[in-house]
């Protein structure tokens, strides 16, 4: 009680001092960044099939409801967005952006986290994906995959507060400051995936090794300073 009547105190404060609040709401999320070998026709269709391999990156970031309900997530849900795209220029191929659904199914456990305790997990994950080529026919099509996951998680349950000072170079000091609640899972880990696309020409396998990150649900303001 005391921390929340001080969350509170610091909101007054911080408003008080001419700074404008600003909500801040974010869902319970799992975020993947990562990259890989694929192979298979790779071109889009400005160029043509045509049989080759290459690296891969890939970006996902999807909300994960099941973090915020349980602290023994043996089932995890997700759906939300994808991005995969070649650094290789001598393709000439254009990024694929779509939705994806993933299913996690918990294969071990340890730590308790009702005890303060991390935890850590090994999951068995499978994702489905509505994909689109970015270039200028817009080819559409789908992707599956399976993985395994190693993870690393923490419970969240309380009020957090940062007070951050900005000096500029006439030696004026502005205030913005952060002030809210988390709660749910928070972590890290990693993740290799095979993956499979078929979207327009492109028909190509993929297996993708990507660093995960977890975040809580997260409700507060942002308090900025109001400019002089």
């Amino acid at each position: 009680m005391e921390k929340q009547v001080g969350l509170l105190a610091l909101c007054a404060v911080l408003l008080a001092a001419a700074c404008i609040p600003v909500p801040v709401i974010a869902p319970p999320m799992k975020m993947t960044l990562g990259g890989g070998p694929a192979f298979g026709d790779l071109n889009d269709d400005r160029f043509g099939e045509q049989e080759d391999s290459a690296g891969a990156f890939s970006l996902t970031a999807a909300i994960h409801p099941m973090q915020y309900f349980t602290e023994e997530l043996v089932l995890d849900l997700g759906a939300g967005f994808v991005f995969e795209t070649f650094p290789n220029e001598s393709l000439r191929t254009s990024p694929l952006v779509g939705a994806h659904f993933e299913v996690g199914y918990a294969l071990w456990m340890s730590g308790d986290m009702s005890k303060g305790e991390s935890q850590g997990r090994l999951y068995l994950i499978g994702r489905g994906e509505a994909l689109s080529n970015t270039g200028p026919r817009g080819s559409s099509g789908l992707g599956v995959g399976v993985g395994l996951g190693l993870e690393l998680v923490s419970w969240q349950d309380n009020p957090v507060a940062r007070i951050g000072l900005n000096s500029d170079a006439d030696g004026d000091v502005d205030l913005s400051s952060f002030a809210g609640y988390v709660i749910g899972e928070m972590g890290i880990g990693a993740e290799i995936m095979y993956q499979t696309r078929q979207v327009g020409p492109q028909d190509y396998d993929a297996v993708f090794f990507r660093l995960i990150f977890r975040s809580p649900t997260t409700l507060g303001l942002l308090l900025l300073p109001v400019g002089s």
